[in-house]
């Protein structure tokens, strides 16, 4: 098929335009911004993973810590009866009174032990706060940087779709005026 100059010309302009078309698709598709937002999702994830695992340790923790303090205060109570028996003169011979006295040896040291383990407890309890107050910081920090990209994908994308629109618009014009038949060719 021979072709007018002219409508070779406009054969090549739309050549032109649809690897133009071409190129902006691939863009589309490639914009770094998307990899960034994928990166940025993993660590979001991460970070949610890490949150939840320190609340899970802070609630285990408190449960732990409150029955310890509880176990410390049952541990009181227990002395300060012992002490009031031993107050109040109601040990009837020397070997209970040994005994009493035993215990509230045996009972202060229990109660020691307990304390100790109470206040590891507060220890771990403070690590994993930490911890979690890290990870919040860490996920507001993902969620500020998510939004900086995502405007930067956004506008990218919105500058993409002009040039596409355009690119659209000057080859529907550059094809209306390629032959049918050579239109057809080329398609």
């Amino acid at each position: 098929m021979k072709a007018s100059p002219e409508a070779q010309q406009r054969l090549l302009e739309l050549a032109d335009l649809d690897t133009e078309l071409g190129r902006l698709a691939y863009r589309r598709r490639t914009l770094p911004e998307i990899a960034e937002l994928d990166q940025l999702a993993g660590r979001g994830a991460q970070v949610r993973d890490d949150m939840t695992r320190a609340d899970t340790e802070l609630s285990d923790l408190d449960r732990e810590q409150a029955r310890s303090e509880r176990d410390v205060e049952q541990v009181r109570v227990r002395i300060d009866k012992d002490q009031q028996r031993l107050d109040a003169g109601k040990v009837s011979n020397a070997r209970e009174l040994e005994s009493l006295q035993s215990e509230i040896v045996s009972l202060r040291r229990r109660q020691g032990d307990l304390e100790e383990i109470v206040l590891d407890l507060m220890e771990r309890r403070e690590a994993a706060q930490s911890r979690r107050d890290e990870a919040a910081a860490a996920a507001e920090t993902v969620a500020a940087e998510e939004g900086e990209v995502t405007a930067r994908r956004d506008a990218a994308l919105a500058d993409i779709a002009d040039h596409e629109s355009k690119a659209g618009d000057a080859r529907t014009s550059v094809a209306s005026g390629v032959p049918d038949e050579l239109l057809a060719l080329y398609d």
